[in-house]
Order: C-alpha cells, then sequence, then structure tokens
C-alpha cells in the first residue's frame, strides 16, 4: 500500500516519484518544468492536497510563478508564486473520484523553468513533502 504522504528528499520514496525528479540534495529535491508522485488516494471526501517546498529566485525573472496541479489527469488548482526566496504551501481539494484509490497520480507544472551560472539543469521548484491529508 502506498503511503499518503512522501518525503521528496528521502531515498525511502524515490520509487513514488516520476522520472523527472532531479537527484536529492541535502533534504529536497528540484523539479523541472513537470514532475509526478504517486499517493494513496484519501480515505473520505474533503481530504487536501498538501505541496510544500521552497520557491527559489530566478536571475532576471519577474514574479509571479505559476504552478498547475493535477490528479490524475485532471487539474485541482492552480496558485500563482509571488513571494521568491520563500518556502511555500500550497494546498488544493482532491476530486471525489479520488477517495478509497489505491493509488493517484499527482502533477505539478511550472510555467517556466530557469537554469543556474553553474547548473545547466533546468530549474523548476524544490520540494519538501507532497501529502494527502
Amino acid at each position: 500500500e502506498l503511503p499518503s504522504r512522501v518525503e521528496v528528499g528521502s531515498a525511502l520514496f524515490a520509487d513514488q516519484l516520476g522520472p523527472t525528479w532531479y537527484a536529492i540534495e541535502d533534504t529536497f529535491r528540484w523539479m523541472p518544468k513537470r514532475a509526478t508522485v504517486m499517493l494513496r488516494g484519501p480515505a473520505a471526501p474533503g481530504a487536501r492536497l498538501f505541496l510544500n517546498g521552497y520557491f527559489a529566485s530566478r536571475p532576471g525573472k519577474a514574479v509571479p510563478l505559476n504552478v498547475t496541479v493535477g490528479v490524475d489527469g485532471a487539474t485541482v488548482g492552480q496558485a500563482a508564486l509571488t513571494q521568491p526566496d520563500a518556502v511555500f504551501e500550497l494546498n488544493f481539494p482532491l476530486p471525489p473520484e479520488a477517495v478509497g484509490k489505491p493509488k493517484i497520480e499527482v502533477a505539478i507544472e511550472v510555467d517556466r523553468t530557469f537554469v543556474a551560472p553553474s547548473n545547466p539543469r533546468e530549474l523548476g521548484l524544490v520540494f519538501g513533502s507532497i501529502a494527502v491529508r
């Protein structure tokens, strides 16, 4: 049975992460433009999806950074991150169809990435945890 929470920066949860996530750095991971994670669906209606991470400033890039989150192919929410160099927590309602499912796919996408001068990767957001609760 899949857990309903993933600590993205822990190797214990690596098998629940989609293939686009970057390697662990300390206790977190960067995502590129789009990344996925598998979680257990909520046990009851009314549960929400919580995403915790860090919005790093982007050289020469204006805010906001727009984030779209989907579950099993359907968009569940969008948010505009407006405070760079800050921790964020987003949460969105889960669709009724997700209740009781042994596995849901959560997709996270940002509207743009950046490349740091010393790092050739396309970087989106830094994540710590993603959870259904």
